[in-house]
């Protein structure tokens, strides 16, 4: 009989999006945060899934930055078919504004994508459309130069390869919204970006994840995630689509004062 458990641990790693969230200035100034879900499915099949994260951020009027670094391992009986990382680290000047710049650097393998490296640098803007302690919908445009090493030839759908061009720009619009319901204690998460290389109308890539988290006190909480990622290229034999639905544990570690805003934006 196939048996079947699964595990949220609230110090293992937990996957996150390819782009750290928008700074979120009523939440505490400092703010740090890891969290992580765990998988294993034991019988006919073997199958182990460990995922997580680890982010730190601090706001002022002034300035702002987030890193979030993540890192995912599996296998699936006697073959290893995850063991990727990622580290998405953000600069914003004016977070309080409605409108304020940010730069971004992303590094990023992927063992199943066959990428042994992704290193993106780009600049941006973000607007805050609904700027509320129960309310975040902000819109961001980024202009990103990339460089990835793949483990062989990536290949465009109508097969052609990735141009080789260091480095590839790309732009990226993105929509990220997160709503408080009925309290602050359940929030709805949700988050679409798109990628386009700026060179090749067929190089592209885009993400989408919905997620609802749950706090159950000051430091633990619990999240469900969803998450899709389709990318054009990719090497022969790779999937171009990825599906997850993960279940796990945080819990965070944050400054007593919270950022406090004179006006709602």
């Amino acid at each position: 009989m196939l048996k079947r458990l699964t595990l949220a641990l609230v110090a293992a790693p937990f996957g996150a999006a390819l782009f750290a969230n928008p700074i979120d200035v009523y939440s505490p100034e400092l703010l740090a945060k890891v969290s992580g879900t765990a998988f294993v499915n034991t019988g006919n099949v073997e199958r182990i899934l460990l995922r997580g994260d680890a982010a730190l951020s601090h706001h002022n009027p002034v300035w702002a930055a987030a890193t979030t670094n993540s890192y995912l391992w599996g296998t699936f009986g006697a073959f290893r078919t995850e063991n990727d990382w990622s580290s998405r680290n953000h600069f914003y000047l004016f977070p309080e504004a409605r409108l304020y710049p940010f730069a971004m650097h992303w590094l990023e393998t992927s063992y199943r994508r066959r990428i042994n490296l992704r290193n993106q640098v780009g600049a941006g803007a973000t607007w805050a459309i609904i700027s509320a302690p129960q309310t975040i919908l902000k819109f961001s445009l980024m202009l990103s130069g990339e460089a990835t090493d793949y483990g062989a030839e990536a290949n465009l759908p109508d097969g052609t390869p990735q141009s080789t061009a260091r480095p590839l720009m790309r732009g990226t619009p993105r929509l990220y919204f997160r709503q408080n319901l009925g309290s602050e204690n359940t929030a709805l998460i949700s988050e679409l970006w798109y990628q386009q290389a700026l060179q090749t109308q067929n190089d592209y890539r885009w993400h989408w994840e919905t997620g609802i988290e749950w706090a159950l006190g000051k430091t633990l909480s619990l999240k469900a995630l969803i998450v899709y990622h389709h990318e054009s290229a990719v090497p022969q034999r790779v999937v171009r689509d990825d599906f997850a639905f993960t279940f796990g544990a945080s819990a965070k570690f944050a400054s007593e004062k919270n950022q406090t805003k004179g006006d709602t934006k």
